[in-house]
């Protein structure tokens, strides 16, 4: 055998040697790694998810007080007897009886005042 064949069988052995690495070790390692890294990116946007719900939790902790407040304000505006929805029929009927076009209804500023000045708003509940 003479040096260049020597040669030429070292360069295939290597190649042999360099394939079989790439195939058996470094190949499966580059696509665990591909793997990892859509399951990072899968748990990266959930924890941008819960972040985000977290920041829309603490801004609601934050108004829960005044929010509370104008829902029981707007308690208070509600009547106490269900004869309300037999009134608006009643008010449609007469206007159509005397020719009158009954769209809408305002309510009076002062007598909303007065009415809301006379009963004061409940506290809100303790939080347990």
């Amino acid at each position: 055998m003479t040096a260049r064949d020597r040669m030429i069988i070292l360069v295939v052995a290597l190649v042999v040697v360099t394939g079989a690495a790439w195939f058996t070790a470094i190949k499966p390692r580059r696509q665990q790694a591909s793997v990892l890294e859509g399951q990072i990116g899968t748990a990266q946007q959930r924890l941008d998810t819960a972040q985000l719900a977290l920041q829309a939790a603490r801004q609601a902790q934050k108004t829960y007080a005044g929010d509370y407040a104008t829902i029981a304000r707007l308690g208070k505006a509600v009547p106490a007897d269900d004869d309300v929805p037999s009134l608006l029929v009643q008010l449609q009927n007469a206007a159509r009886r005397s020719g009158t076009d009954f769209r809408s209804m305002t309510l009076d500023a002062s007598a909303a005042a007065a009415s809301a000045a006379a009963a004061p708003a409940p506290a809100p509940a303790p939080a347990t």
